[in-house]
């Protein structure tokens, strides 16, 4: 899944086997998306403003189960590359993303 629209219609149809192998699987979209198209964080914010479980989903699955370098990206995009209308998104993923740093050191 290298969309927020792959992921979101993942989750829609799979997000009841959100567990193990599959939770790393989603975990590892996520912060992929986030670290390498921040471009599209406005489609997220369709998205979310839309479903606020597929909110609770994204932030959930920035963790610490993904690659340190691309928990960094994201981090540094969500501080210096913030849409204004996104600031709050932007603060909660900032948070997540420090957070699984944290548990990854």
């Amino acid at each position: 899944m290298k969309t927020w629209q792959q992921i979101y219609n993942s989750f829609k149809r799979y997000s009841a086997c959100d567990d193990g192998a599959i939770w790393e699987g989603y975990s590892d979209s996520v912060v992929k998306v986030l670290a390498n198209k921040w471009s599209e964080l406005p489609h997220l914010s369709i998205l979310i403003a839309r479903d606020q479980d597929f909110r609770d989903f994204v932030l959930r699955h920035i963790d610490a189960t993904t690659d340190e370098k691309d928990l960094e990206n994201v981090a540094t995009n969500a501080s210096k590359r913030c849409p204004r209308d996104d600031a709050k998104l932007c603060e909660d993923i900032l948070r997540k993303a420090a957070a699984a740093r944290s548990k990854q050191r």
